[in-house]
């Protein structure tokens, strides 16, 4: 099986902070660090959620946050992502 990561620029529809990221095609879920958030000045909800891996699964919380964008690393490809979840 063929898994794709890319650095991408992410950036707020609120605001003109960005910062830099790595995606993959691996998730379900779009997960975002704290740092990233914490870059990117913004705010979102908090909920708890349930989160499965591989070694199990729990019952965590984090910001759940609407309008991030991502940006290809050349600049070509711009894209909405879907509402991201807070994941230490």
């Amino acid at each position: 099986m063929w898994e794709s990561i890319s650095l991408v620029e992410v950036f707020s529809d609120a605001n003109q902070d960005h910062a830099y990221a790595i995606i993959d095609d691996q998730s379900n879920r779009s997960p975002v660090s704290p740092n990233l958030i914490d870059k990117l000045n913004i705010k979102g909800d908090r909920k708890t959620y349930t989160l499965s891996l591989c070694s199990g699964t729990s019952t965590v919380s984090g910001h759940r946050i609407k309008g991030l964008c991502v940006k290809s690393y050349d600049q070509t490809v711009t894209f909405n992502l879907p509402e991201v979840i807070e994941c230490d």
